[in-house]
């Protein structure tokens, strides 16, 4: 079902957004988006999974792609 027939949005898991991240960000790095952008959109990506105010701390004091990466994979293999 979609938005256009039932009025309302799809919920998706954590491990579809997570999922989705990463699917974005190759897209980022194909069209060489700057980490700042990167980083932000990791931090809505976790918007709705619980505990993620803390995640969302944890990730905005990443300084690279890798840790990015890495900290988004670990939130993967807990799912």
């Amino acid at each position: 079902e979609d938005y256009n027939n039932t009025g309302k949005y799809n919920q998706r898991g954590k491990e579809q957004q997570v999922k989705d991240f990463f699917e974005y960000l190759e897209l980022a790095k194909q069209h060489n988006i700057s980490f700042q952008n990167i980083k932000f959109h990791a931090q809505s990506f976790t918007k709705g999974i619980p505990g993620s105010s803390k995640l969302r701390d944890q990730l905005s004091r990443i300084k690279t792609v890798k840790e990015l990466e890495t900290v988004m994979k670990e939130l993967l293999s807990n799912v």
